[in-house]
């Protein structure tokens, strides 16, 4: 840098203004500062004269001063800075400072003035010294102390106030000019010495902290400014400065400092998001805390750097009205507080709750929008699963106390609050200050202040029972006693009859419930895997399960291993879509027993359709089951009969039906040889082989075991202790070793009543045959006869053939040999006719025998039970036809009559097509099953195709099985089900109906309750008194429901018994229309019209007043203000009619017809409080009555109902 730029940089930086006068007075150069001091610029002063700058009144002296001395460098100049008038450039006067020098500037003489603003040094120092008392008070006041340093003396001086801040008395010499620093802190000591060396430098104030350490050891914040005053030279030759104790100050702005960095880590650790933003619909953040990624996933950088915005997470749906509501906030100038869902970074849906407020800068303009937001998903669920708790549960119908006492320990009434008139109580003013003891009967007195005692030692709720018989009728009543606060005992009464006459009819239902046969059982479709929460006893009896071990358990635990089955698919298949079902599956008993189950399901629905529960009635069906079974085998057994199948197989089937349908039985089947009186074992699939071995060949005869002697007495012989038995002979220890027990033998007989051979069980138990066994054996008894018969025919006409084929071959071989001579022909003729006549024997003895076979096919079917059998050829004509029941139906002369199916009579056109074309389909080989109705009968018809020789089928079997007791069964079953799918239906809609309607009068009560309780103060009976009418007025709501409740339960039980009396219709008309007055509306009328002035009738009053104060009360709630009501009355000599009229709101035309259906509501009554009761209550009552009633109505017109009632 060139000197000549050095010395223009200090000229314009200098803090003292600097002047250059050049000849005549004119500034040649001024540098900022001092043309500042002047008001000036620089630029506004150059090339003027200096007396624009100088006092007018020392203008001239001042000028010629100067003029005087520049150039005459000789003469000397005055001596330091002297105390100058100038004017500035508002044309004011003050004083300054000035010295002036001798220069040469571009070879031209020059003064050079050096001037400072002294006015307001002057002004300090006048104010100093005028008021330095005053400041020495105002110090001490302050807490503010001062000193001052002349630097050329070294003198030092402190004031009053800095000995005291410094903890000195004042005047103290242990404070002097050489150990003040040993005061100051030690870390401070180099900071306050450069801050003097800076002034000392600079001649600039600072101000400063410090901190100093009294004598008391303490340590002292300090908060001090220093000035220094400039000597005629312009440097520093004095320093003053005050100190202010800040101690306080700093202590706080530590814990200011510190609460700030807790303040922060707690923003940042909050389970929630702190924010400022801007108001826009992108919600941009200008800060957030930390905290936000743990609801949003997004860290706070995201949002400051405008990477994502908050608005972007709000859910679409919800945006809008978050907008709406902050905007309205802002324009009522209040904060705002609102819920909304977010989606996080994840894709979560949040749900949270937002409150914060719109800031405003000093001019009222909103800048900011500052809050606070939550995570409440964790609490929204939590009121999700509360609604799911309350809408599974609906156990709202509570009843209200009616009475609230207050009595103090010893029993004396201190305040009464009561709506029941006999539960020993009289007025309020006639019982204050009454003990109990004079009011309640003894024994119930003493029950009541033993509860005080226990409810004041055990803190605890006491309850008292009791029952009181009113106006003849016993009334129960509960009491629950509570301690207060101060020592008394608030008594809560209520009337618990109802809810013990519904105890108790829920008790008896649950009994029945209970005592049903068929099982129930109530699964939870919420939990995971459906299980068990209800089981009756009749479960606990068909499996033999304990309830312990039926409950939790998924109903599938009764099929064990055996999940194969159609049937569970099918109940899968309806669980999952919501549809009740009926199946027939097999189930296993808890000792491993088969049981066939008929299962109905039928799901439950909460209010918004979803399955809760699956409800299951299950009926062991084991007995029908094993009968159609049965019936099903015995169809078999017959068609193998029918084929001519071998007679063991036929055999072994019977066995082994008998043997599945008997538990621990073996079954056999022997056959006597007539000729040697001896019995031959057919089939004994099962019969141990040392027994079987030992009675093979048995002879018949008494003590021959129960085979023996069943053929031998042709009577059935049924043995249940073998061991005693004098029948068996030898055989008992045989029977012993082998486990049999008992033995039950039957004779197989034949058509003629001739012995076949027997057919026994044997049990492992001593027992008799149950009668369902006896049957089963009957029917086996038979087909075993019938087969064992038909095999014995068929081999007597097998035998005959081959006699027949024998003597054939013989005949031809003598036919042959007649042609050997003539003479021998006659002969050969004659013992040929001989020979005829035998062969004629032959042939009339086999058609016998096949006519007998025939017969006994014939007895068979002339006897098949509840149903027939048929044949069809190919011609569609019935071959045959035989069974019980053709007489019934007139079909006995088709036995004879061999016509085609069309042609029968009796039959409907339909079923006769239906039977022909299942003919044609087993004409081709197939079996077919279908079902038939007429003449009032049911009847399942199985199809067989009957072959002939060459293996074609040229007939068709029809076996007509009569199931119309079984349709009937499934019916009554059907009817049962629908039943009970309309009474859940009606639960289900009760309940909803129940849920709703009670929870607004017992909100009611509860508010008003609550107010009552804080309005116990004197003077504020009027507002109880209306507090405790808004409780009566609901609990008569409340009342009203449960009365229809009740109307319902007894008309469907048909409880209500009509009371017959005379009663005057007109004054009876008069007493509703005066007892339902109070439930107006504000300036509501109701007219009574008749011509009668008085009319008698006779009908059950209490019906009466329920069908009218029903229709009144319709009329008044569906009405508005200021509405008319019409009663009209009139009649003739058969009917009385009542008309009921009002200007309501009427009933939508499409919603009419289902008026007087239970719990039916029209849709413009939603909003209106009713159970939907009512008018289907009215209805049953005016058909008790016998009576009628209908209705027309429109729309915002109003609606007429008419009540017809016959006379007589």
């Amino acid at each position: 840098m060139k000197e000549k730029d050095l010395f223009q940089n200090i000229f314009e930086s200098s803090p003292e203004g600097i002047l250059v006068i050049a000849s005549h007075g004119v500034i040649q150069k001024i540098n900022t500062t001092a043309a500042h001091v002047f008001g000036y610029e620089p630029k506004e002063l150059i090339n003027n004269h200096i007396e624009k700058l100088i006092a007018v009144k020392f203008r001239a002296s001042y000028t010629s001063y100067i003029e005087k001395n520049i150039g005459n460098s000789k003469r000397e100049l005055r001596k330091g800075k002297k105390a100058l008038w100038g004017l500035n450039k508002s044309g004011e006067t003050f004083s300054f400072d000035a010295s002036l020098n001798h220069a040469v500037h571009n070879n031209q003489p020059v003064i050079i003035a050096h001037i400072s603003d002294n006015s307001k040094r002057l002004l300090d120092l006048k104010t100093a010294k005028d008021s330095r008392f005053e400041l020495l008070e105002v110090q001490s006041i302050a807490e503010v102390g001062s000193w001052t340093w002349n630097l050329e003396t070294n003198e030092r001086n402190w004031s009053d106030e800095f000995y005291r801040i410094y903890g000195l008395i004042p005047g103290d010499i242990r404070l002097n000019g050489d150990n003040i620093y040993d005061f100051t802190h030690p870390l401070d000591r180099d900071k306050i010495e450069k801050i003097l060396q800076d002034i000392i430098k600079d001649l600039k104030p600072q101000s400063y902290e410090t901190r100093i350490s009294r004598p008391d050891n303490s340590i002292r914040y300090l908060s001090g400014k220093i000035r220094a005053v400039c000597g005629l030279h312009g440097k520093a030759n004095f320093l003053m400065g005050t100190i202010q104790d800040i101690t306080a100050i700093k202590e706080a702005q530590l814990a200011t400092i510190e609460s700030n960095r807790k303040f922060n880590t707690l923003i940042n650790n909050l389970h929630g998001i702190v924010y400022r933003c801007h108001n826009n619909r992108n919600w941009e953040m200008q800060y957030i805390n930390d905290s936000c990624s743990l609801i949003t996933g997004y860290p706070a950088q995201e949002f400051i750097d405008k990477n994502i915005h908050f608005g972007q997470l709000i859910l679409k749906e919800d945006k809008e009205m978050v907008w709406n509501k902050i905007e309205e906030a802002i324009k009522l100038k209040i904060p705002y507080s609102l819920e909304y869902r977010i989606k996080d970074k994840a894709g979560n849906i949040k749900h949270v709750w937002e409150q914060g407020q719109d800031v405003y800068d000093k001019a009222g303009k909103e800048i900011m929008l500052e809050g606070f937001i939550s995570d409440i998903s964790h609490t929204k669920e939590a009121e999700n699963k509360l609604f799911e708790s309350k809408a599974r549960n609906k156990a709202i119908i509570k009843a209200l106390p009616d009475s609230i006492l207050v009595l103090n320990r010893k029993g004396d009434y201190l305040d009464v609050q009561t709506q029941e008139k006999n539960l020993f109580l009289s007025r309020k003013s006639a019982l204050i200050g009454k003990n109990a003891r004079e009011i309640l009967p003894k024994a119930l007195y003493k029950k009541m202040m033993a509860a005080f005692e226990n409810c004041h030692t055990t803190k605890s709720v006491q309850i008292i029972k009791y029952s009181n018989t009113i106006n003849g009728q016993l009334n129960h009543f509960e009491a629950r006693i509570v301690k207060t606060e101060i020592d008394n005992f608030l008594i809560i009464i209520r009337n618990i009859s109802s809810e013990k006459e519904l105890e108790n009819t829920l008790y008896i239902r649950n009994k029945a419930l209970e005592s049903a046969v068929n099982g129930f059982v109530i699964a939870d479709a919420r939990q995971k895997d459906y299980p068990i929460i209800y089981a009756n006893d009749s479960i606990v009896k068909i499996t033999g399960y304990s309830k312990d071990e039926i409950l939790g358990q998924n109903p599938r635990f009764l099929q064990e291993n055996d999940l194969d089955q159609d049937q569970i698919k099918i109940m899968n298949t309806s669980i999952k879509e919501g549809n009740p079902c009926r199946v027939v599956l097999r189930n296993y008993k808890k000792d491993g027993t088969l049981f066939w189950n008929e299962v109905t399901l039928t799901p439950i629905f909460s209010d918004d359709h979803k399955v809760t529960h699956i409800v299951g009635i299950q009926n062991d069906v084991t007995k029908r089951k094993k009968e159609e079974l049965l019936k099903e085998k015995v169809k078999h057994v017959l068609e193998m009969i029918i084929q001519h199948e071998p007679i063991v197989y036929i055999s072994r089937k019977i066995v082994r039906i008998l043997e599945n349908t008997m538990e621990n039985c073996i079954a056999s089947i022997s056959v006597l040889n007539e000729s040697e009186q001896t019995l031959h074992l057919l089939a004994s699939p099962n019969l141990p082989k040392e027994f079987t071995k030992a009675i093979e060949g048995i002879v018949i005869g008494p003590n021959q075991g129960s085979c023996g002697a069943a053929a031998y007495l042709k009577k059935d012989v049924i043995i249940a202790e073998v061991a005693i038995d004098p029948n068996w002979g030898n055989y008992k220890e045989l029977a012993n070793q082998n486990g049999i027990k008992a033995c039950w033998s039957f004779p197989l007989f034949s058509s003629s009543k001739k012995v076949l051979g027997t057919l026994a069980i044997y049990s492992k138990s001593n027992s008799y045959p149950s009668d369902v066994e006896n049957d089963v054996i009957a029917d086996m008894v038979q087909l075993a006869s019938v087969a064992i018969e038909q095999n014995n025919s068929r081999i007597e006409l097998d035998y005959s053939k081959l006699q027949l084929k024998q003597y054939a071959e013989s005949l031809e071989e003598k036919v042959a040999k007649r042609t050997l001579a003539l003479k021998k022909v006659v002969g050969q003729l004659e013992h040929s006719n001989t020979s005829l006549e035998n062969q004629i024997n032959i042939s009339k003895s086999a058609k016998s025998m096949l006519i007998k076979s025939q017969e006994i096919l014939t007895g068979i079917a002339e006897n098949f039970p509840k149903g027939f059998i048929a044949v069809i050829d190919a011609n569609l004509s019935i071959q045959f036809i035989q069974g019980e029941e053709l007489a019934e139906l007139g079909f006995r002369e088709y036995i004879h009559n061999k016509i085609k199916i069309s042609q029968v009579v009796g039959v409907p056109k339909s079923i006769k097509k239906l039977v022909e074309n299942y003919v044609l389909k087993t004409l081709k080989g197939e079996h077919c099953s279908f079902e038939i109705n007429f003449q009032e009968r049911n009847y399942l018809v199985n199809t067989t195709p009957l072959l002939n020789k060459e293996k074609n089928v040229v007939e068709v079997l029809l076996v007509h099985n009569n199931i119309s007791a079984q349709k009937k069964i499934e019916k009554d079953i059907r009817k049962t089900l629908q039943k009970e799918k309309e009474l859940n239906e009606l639960k289900s809609r009760f309940i909803s109906m129940a849920s709703h309607e009670f929870r607004t009068p017992l909100a009611a009560i509860n508010t008003s309750a609550i107010l009552i309780k804080k309005q116990n103060d004197a003077g504020k009976e009027e507002k109880r008194e209306k507090y405790v009418d808004q409780i009566k007025s609901n609990v008569k709501n409340l009342v009203t429901i449960l009365n229809d409740f009740l109307s319902i339960s007894k008309l469907e039980e048909k409880k209500v018994d009509r009371q017959l009396e005379a009663l005057d219709i007109i004054a009876f008309s008069k007493a509703i229309i005066t007892e339902i007055k109070p439930t107006k509306k504000n300036g509501q009328s109701i007219n009574l019209i008749s011509d009668f002035k008085e009319k008698y009738i006779v009908l059950d009053p209490k019906i009466l007043h329920h069908i009218l104060i029903n229709l009144l009360s319709n009329a008044i709630k569906y009405s508005s203000e200021n509405k008319s009501i019409v009663l009209n009355i009139y009649g003739d000599e058969l009917y009385l009619f009542i008309e009921v009229t009002d200007q309501g709101i009427g009933i939508p035309e499409n919603e009419q017809k289902n008026m007087f259906e239970r719990f039916y509501r029209a849709k413009n009554v939603s909003n209106i409080e009713g159970t939907g009761l009512g008018l289907n209550i009215v209805k049953s009552y005016t058909e008790l009555l016998q009576g009628s009633i209908s209705f027309k109505s429109k729309i915002n017109e109003g609606t007429t109902f008419v009540l017809k009632l016959p006379l007589k």
